[in-house]
């Protein structure tokens, strides 16, 4: 059994709620697309994020990484799958530097 199985479904869910959700910076300066490439194993809520906020691959914030460097960091076994949907949203994320 899959423990992410419908994860992606809430995320999109909870979007639907409040769409604006996928940009908003917390305390550290992440978007919730920081936390999900780092911390979550599901692909599917990394897409369901992506959908909701298409821009926030390519964007940097208060000299964080970019997401597909969190996700490099991610050690769950959704980790591969991941950077495989982030470098689809934005394959030049790849070229750049870990920070600014």
């Amino acid at each position: 059994m899959n423990p992410t199985a419908g994860a992606g479904a809430i995320v999109e869910l909870l979007l639907e709620a409040d769409p604006g959700a996928a940009q908003q910076q917390g305390k550290t300066g992440w978007l919730p697309l920081h936390h999900a490439c780092q911390f979550s194993s599901s692909a599917e809520v990394v897409r369901s994020v992506l959908a909701a906020h298409p821009e926030a691959p390519a964007g940097r914030t208060t000299k964080q990484p970019l997401p597909l460097h969190f996700a490099c960091t991610n050690t769950t076994a959704g980790a591969g799958a991941i950077v495989e949907v982030l470098l689809e949203a934005d394959p030049g994320a790849a070229q750049q530097q870990d920070k600014p």
